[in-house]
């Protein structure tokens, strides 16, 4: 299947130069544990979520999208949430003070 965990890059221009680059990727939150699962944690809550199930099940959850995995994956839904994650943030020395940073985020 495709990847269900994205993640990518947006860059802040200013002058039409790059000023600044913020990642963001996709994560779980767990809701009962109140807590935010990293990259490898998410994509292995995910698999073992998948191949719990049946056969024919994983296949109808094939190209699904990580929003309909924590809805209707058993093991997943009402137990995770799909959140965007800031993963990093870079702004230029020159433009730093300028409030580019908070509006990368």
């Amino acid at each position: 299947g495709k990847r269900k965990l994205f993640s990518n890059l947006i860059v802040g221009r200013v002058d039409n130069q790059i000023a600044g680059i913020v990642g963001v990727e996709v994560g779980l939150f767990d809701m009962k544990e109140k807590n935010l699962l990293n990259y490898k944690q998410s994509e292995k809550t995910l698999t073992d979520a998948i191949s719990e199930l049946p056969p024919s099940q994983r296949r109808q959850f094939k190209d699904a999208s990580i929003e309909e995995l924590v809805l209707e994956v058993p093991s997943l839904a009402g137990n995770f949430e799909a959140v965007a994650v800031l993963a990093n943030l870079c702004v230029s020395p020159n433009a730093r003070g300028t409030g580019l940073g908070l509006k990368l985020c």
